[in-house]
């Protein structure tokens, strides 16, 4: 049993890590949002989508790893 609480637990580091770098690449692509809107004055439409689209699987992953954390806080033996 204690082999499914590591591959849980890495798991679970590993969404972290996905979901943090889609949180980076969503505040890199709503900086370039900004600048074409306001420097170029031609707002490009996938600029829009894809924060909102980045935003929202970086949130899931991060509630999935919170999910398995807490779990196994809560199943794993003494």
């Amino acid at each position: 049993m204690t082999g499914f609480f590591t591959i849980a637990d890495r798991l679970a580091g590993l969404l972290v890590a996905v979901a943090t770098v889609m949180l980076a690449a969503l505040i890199c692509v709503s900086l370039y949002e900004v600048f074409a809107r306001y420097v170029l004055a031609a707002p490009t439409v996938w600029a829009f989508y894809v924060p909102i689209a980045l935003g929202l699987w970086a949130l899931w992953l991060q509630c999935l790893a919170t999910c398995l954390r807490l779990g196994l806080q809560v199943a794993r033996p003494a």
